[in-house]
Formats: C-alpha cells, sequence, structure tokens
C-alpha cells in the first residue's frame, strides 16, 4: 500500500544517521542534543529560514545545542569514527 509518505535523511553531528517519513520534501533538519540525550533531529523543516527560526526557538527556550543539518533523499554515507 502506497501511503505517499518518503523516506529522507540527515547525518547528525556524531556521525549517526537519522531518518524521516514526509508527504513534502523537507530541506534542513533541526538537530539538538542535550545533557541527558544525544544528538537527534527534532525538526524537518522545508527551507533554511524555517530551519534559522527552529534553531533560534530551540536555543531559547531549551538552552540546548542545536545544529541546523542538511536533508537527502538517499541514505549519507557515515563518517570514519
Amino acid at each position: 500500500m502506497n501511503t505517499g509518505l518518503k523516506t529522507y535523511y540527515c547525518m547528525l553531528p556524531n556521525g549517526k544517521v537519522q531518518s524521516h517519513q514526509s508527504p513534502w520534501k523537507p530541506t534542513h533538519a533541526v538537530a539538538a542534543r542535550n545533557e541527558s540525550r544525544d544528538w537527534y533531529a527534532h525538526s524537518w523543516c522545508s527551507s533554511q529560514s524555517a530551519a534559522e527560526r527552529c534553531y533560534e526557538l530551540t536555543q531559547q527556550e531549551q538552552g540546548v545545542k542545536v545544529e541546523i543539518l542538511r536533508v537527502t533523499d538517499e541514505v549519507p554515507e557515515k563518517l570514519p569514527f
């Protein structure tokens, strides 16, 4: 059964790959890390400006380390660490 969802990927700052299913194409993901949780992409955005706004809000509200990541429709090659 075709659900209309496509899988997209981003490479987290720790070298791990995270996937996300969406009916629309995200171009950027916003990832965060805090004391109790390693890097995870929590917002998948359809534009750079949306990702920048999410970045600002995440830093202000949660006070965690935040990164904006590129999203691809293919699994990125893992970093050799």
